[in-house]
């Protein structure tokens, strides 16, 4: 295999993998002898990182089991998580890395989300698994930056969800709804950075779900945070549902104290505190 080749299938093979149940994928990995650090994130970059140094025979070997293990079981390697709210995120290639952002984000506050490798060439099998992705979803995200309308693959998902009754959230990044996505409401950006477009995300996914109670998920996101992305996140999404019950103002103020990167985002004790129910 020559450079070019082993270039190409590395691209593959992190695309397909970064698609996956990170179960499965961590597993795959280990089964060919690819340590992950402990806490590593299954991403394109942390995944290219390790796969690129690999001989081609073992890169090849590793495919070839991705393949088969697909093909026998493709639950194992996707399927709906227990998230709250199932989002699917409908983006071109080179938007990968802001959806895969926003993928992890939103997961801290209840919503999982599939986040599809679509530079992969189509296959009936992969067809297969985005549309298992498509009606398990609750939702599709439109990320709508300036090449969504170059792909094909992006205009048949969002058809494909607005035909099977899914609810639809158009992004606005660059490029203005057009065709049938005219119809649907835009999520209000307060901000642009990865942080704001998921609270923004979140709380047009809450307005139109008011049954769901995500409080409880954010509440253990912000108690097990390990970061202050995490923690700001978190509490950006809780000043959205406001308000809360006595009992979180406690678990979050405690976590405050506890934990130096939830205590460390800006205000928030004042900021809890105004959310407080009486």
């Amino acid at each position: 295999m020559n450079d070019f080749k082993k270039a190409s299938l590395v691209v593959q093979v992190v695309n397909r993998l970064s698609s996956s149940q990170r179960e499965f994928a961590i597993e795959l990995l280990k089964k060919h002898d690819v340590a992950l650090g402990k806490g590593d994130v299954i991403t394109s970059e942390a995944l290219y990182q390790h796969l690129r140094g690999l001989q081609s025979e073992n890169l090849d070997a590793l495919n070839r089991s991705f393949l088969d293990e697909m093909s026998s079981n493709p639950s194992r390697v996707f399927d709906w998580n227990d998230g709250l709210y199932k989002l699917f995120i409908s983006h071109r290639s080179v938007d990968k890395a802001l959806a895969e952002e926003l993928k992890e984000l939103l997961g801290l506050l209840g919503v999982a989300c599939f986040v599809s490798g679509q530079d992969i060439v189509a296959s009936e099998l992969w067809r297969n698994t985005i549309l298992r992705a498509l009606d398990g979803c609750d939702g599709l995200l439109a990320l709508l930056t300036e090449s969504f309308h170059e792909s094909k693959w992006t205009d048949q998902e969002v058809g494909y969800a607005i035909g099977k009754g899914k609810q639809i959230f158009p992004l606005e990044k660059g490029l203005a709804p057009y065709g049938l996505l005219e119809s649907f409401q835009l999520v209000n950006k307060e901000e642009d950075g990865v942080k704001g477009l998921a609270v923004s995300l979140f709380f047009a996914i809450a307005t139109r779900n008011s049954l769901i109670n995500f409080t409880e998920t954010i509440v253990q996101s912000i108690e097990s945070s390990l970061n202050y992305l995490t923690s700001s996140t978190c509490v950006a999404a809780l000043e959205k549902i406001q308000p809360v019950e006595f009992a979180i103002k406690t678990r979050v103020l405690s976590a405050s104290e506890t934990n130096g990167q939830v205590g460390g985002v800006m205000g928030i004790k004042s900021r809890i505190n105004r959310i407080t129910t009486k």
